[in-house]
């Protein structure tokens, strides 16, 4: 009995592990505090989405990101961009953005 109890567990686990499709720890869409229109969309493939709402016309960028073990995000944009980086530092659900004198909140 213990056998059949521990052997569908394993496989519970295994199945589990195979369709989970858990998030990142900081992927998910973050709003700017200083301008709402302003939206950061982080992924899970560790690449993002900047965008920008006015009125009825958008801009957006998108690039690649990287978190290092000390929290510090830094955002690559594309190559037409015309910044290069954006350096911040992650804080629980929020994103201070040193080099846009921003912080962005996770919705």
């Amino acid at each position: 009995m213990k056998k059949t109890i521990i052997s569908l567990g394993v496989v519970l686990v295994i199945i589990w592990s195979i369709y989970n499709k858990s998030i990142g720890p900081f992927s998910g869409t973050y709003n700017l505090k200083q301008n709402p229109s302003l939206v950061l969309k982080l992924k899970d493939d560790h690449t993002f989405v900047l965008s920008n709402a006015m009125g009825k016309n958008s801009e957006f960028t998108e690039g690649k990101y990287t978190v290092d073990d000390d929290n510090n995000i830094k955002l690559v944009l594309e190559k037409d961009s015309p910044y290069k980086s954006l350096i911040g530092k992650v804080k629980g659900s929020t994103i201070e953005m040193s080099s846009m004198n921003g912080e962005f909140i996770k919705k």
